[in-house]
């Protein structure tokens, strides 16, 4: 997304049986299948990228605090801890699944839905305050 900035706002995800945003659409479609080639394939994307996603998000809390919204802050740091949470449950995924039977692309599949929902979280409590604040005409 940060490739085409903008390119997924107000991004409609509906047809007859479904309807919802982006990120309903990327969760929905979330679907990854467990192998060290792909565990490998993901890795930096949940090493390097969440940090700097996280890092990005705390940034804004001393940068504009002030101007924040108390529910956007505290979506900011759950957002945050719930990302790095997600980092640290992939890095020891291997492990994880090694001592586990079964349930591997279970394991593995949720850790990319529940970054989606984390972050949707965020997008949403944000977008809801936006309107409250200045409503869309």
């Amino acid at each position: 997304m940060a490739e085409y900035p903008g390119h997924f706002r107000n991004t409609e995800y509906s047809s007859a049986e479904r309807s919802g945003d982006v990120w309903d659409m990327l969760s929905e479609f979330a679907h990854h299948k467990y192998s060290v080639e792909q565990w490998k394939k993901y890795h930096s994307l949940f090493d390097v990228g969440i940090t700097n996603v996280a890092q990005q998000l705390e940034g804004l809390l001393p940068a504009h605090g002030d101007v924040v919204p108390v529910t956007v802050k505290l979506a900011v740091l759950r957002t945050t801890s719930q990302l790095m949470g997600e980092r640290r449950s992939y890095q020891q995924l291997p492990q994880i699944i090694e001592i586990s039977p079964g349930g591997d692309d279970s394991l593995f599949a949720e850790r990319f839905k529940a970054v989606i929902r984390s972050l949707s979280s965020l997008a949403r409590t944000a977008d809801q305050q936006r309107n409250t604040l200045a409503p869309v005409t």
